[in-house]
């Protein structure tokens, strides 16, 4: 079977989201799948370079003056037609596979080529907008019926999680739609349950993994954090990944015994895989504070 598999970023590369695309292209290449990874995050030719700094710098001078909704570069009407574009180019080129398989509800090839499409993703716009109680502006609402258009006119929709099923087949019409739910997105040995188990309940680490302080809410977590850890007698101690002190409020960069910074770890050096696959198993508990919710892929 040949498949075309369409994700935003590289699915090669272990560090791209949470690892579910390399890890979904790792498994169909295990599985004998003649895989094409395509990437459809625009080529820095096509300006989409310079839509990020810009969308950047409107993010840091508009919320003093009025609150921005949606500013995320990936919901950007330009970001879209760049994207489409290529997809559009790739697809055509690739038009002998059996399948077309996107990591998104946004993208889709069905009016492009047709090659059957089936999408895997965790939310709709739509859900994430509920999520975070947020009314959808005129723009929102573009995207919303995007991702319904393609959910409809796609052979197979699936998600990661049941909440997203049930909304998916409430508020629209797929012709065949399934919870496939994730596994361990890790190449180390799955432990044995039991004795994992035993040792989180022992462990007093506390885990957080993500990228941008501010809108993760590090500082909210680290505040949190202090007060939980007060109570406790300074039992617990907190792994940040991803962040540097540099990045917090200059109250917050004081070292702490009872805190670890990691800073960024890139799975493509085993050093730092082992230490990311390490903080992973040995974590009691892992959190995950942020102030804009997570944006639907």
């Amino acid at each position: 079977m040949r498949i075309n598999l369409f994700t935003n970023g590289d699915c090669t590369d272990i560090n791209t989201w949470s690892a579910l695309p390399y890890y979904f292209y790792k498994g169909l290449r295990d599985n004998a799948v003649d895989v094409t990874p395509i990437s459809l995050i625009p080529a820095p030719r096509t300006g989409y370079r310079s839509l990020r700094q810009l969308w950047a710098l409107r993010a840091r001078v508009i919320p003093p003056f009025r609150p921005v909704r949606g500013h995320d570069v990936l919901r950007s009407r330009l970001y879209h037609v760049l994207a489409d574009r290529q997809l559009r180019f790739m697809a055509r080129r690739h038009a002998e596979a059996d399948l077309n398989v996107f990591l998104t509800f946004t993208f889709s090839s069905y009016q492009h080529v047709g090659v059957p499409v089936v999408h895997y993703c965790d939310r709709t716009y739509e859900h994430y907008l509920e999520e975070i109680g947020r009314e959808p502006t005129r723009n929102d609402r573009r995207f919303i019926q995007i991702d319904r258009q393609n959910i409809e006119n796609a052979h197979l929709v699936l998600t990661t999680g049941q909440g997203c099923l049930d909304f998916i087949k409430s508020r629209y019409k797929p012709k065949k739609a399934f919870c496939l739910r994730t596994g361990n997105r890790t190449d180390a040995d799955v432990a044995d349950p039991e004795r994992l188990i035993s040792a989180k309940e022992r462990s007093t680490d506390v885990l957080f993994i993500g990228r941008g302080a501010h809108s993760r809410g590090v500082d909210v977590l680290i505040r949190a954090f202090k007060m939980f850890n007060e109570r406790q007698r300074g039992t617990f101690t907190l792994h940040i990944v991803g962040v540097q002190p540099t990045e917090l409020p200059e109250e917050l960069r004081a070292a702490d015994a009872c805190i670890r910074f990691h800073g960024y770890l890139d799975r493509n050096i085993p050093a730092d895989l082992e230490c990311y696959n390490g903080l992973l198993q040995s974590a009691k508990m892992f959190v995950m504070p942020m102030r804009p919710a997570l944006l639907a892929a």
